[in-house]
């Protein structure tokens, strides 16, 4: 039986999507980093494709901004409950925080991919999530492949082309 089409989705800075398993999401990440969930009985999937930790303005929040890593993860949890789905269920995945400049080192001030990664580990740790698997930090890009039908996600490096499926890592 042939499986029916699905439908692709290219996030950019600052989107986020959630779906079923007719849909393919796709995003380029530099310092950005994507956090995925995905339910494998339900066949359900999220990404979000952040840019920085937090608003950097006060005030309160009148709407959601994906730009934003508590702002797209607290989106991310919010369509879980819109599926009557614990988001505990749920396979979650961190990927990108390159560093993009060469002459960056981790911790300076180009460099926030590692402010990325570091803010949303421990977001994502005091809220009880364990990474299934991830793939942070680095120097360049990662082109990123979610299928949500089967939970499958490969990246594709910029620095040498090395595409990784990741649909079968195991964090240590």
């Amino acid at each position: 039986m042939a499986l029916p089409p699905s439908t692709e989705i290219f996030l950019h800075h600052g989107q986020y999507f959630f779906g079923d398993e007719k849909h393919v999401v796709k995003t380029l990440l530099g310092s950005c980093v994507s956090i995925t969930m995905w339910h494998p009985q339900r066949k359900l999937g999220g990404m979000c494709h952040l840019v920085t930790p937090e608003r950097i303005a006060a005030g309160p929040i009148e709407k959601l901004d994906g730009r934003y890593g508590h702002e797209a993860v607290l989106w991310l949890f919010q369509e879980t409950s819109r599926r009557t789905t614990n988001p505990y269920e749920y396979e979650v995945h961190m990927f990108g925080g390159g560093r993009m400049f060469r002459r960056s080192v981790p911790g300076d001030t180009l460099d926030v991919g590692s402010r990325n990664i570091f803010y949303l580990s421990k977001l994502m740790g005091e809220l009880g999530f364990k990474f299934k698997a991830k793939d942070v930090g680095q120097f360049g890009s990662r082109f990123m492949r979610f299928d949500i039908n089967t939970g499958k996600i490969s990246l594709q490096h910029n620095e040498d082309a090395l595409e990784k499926s990741l649909d079968r890592v195991k964090l240590s």
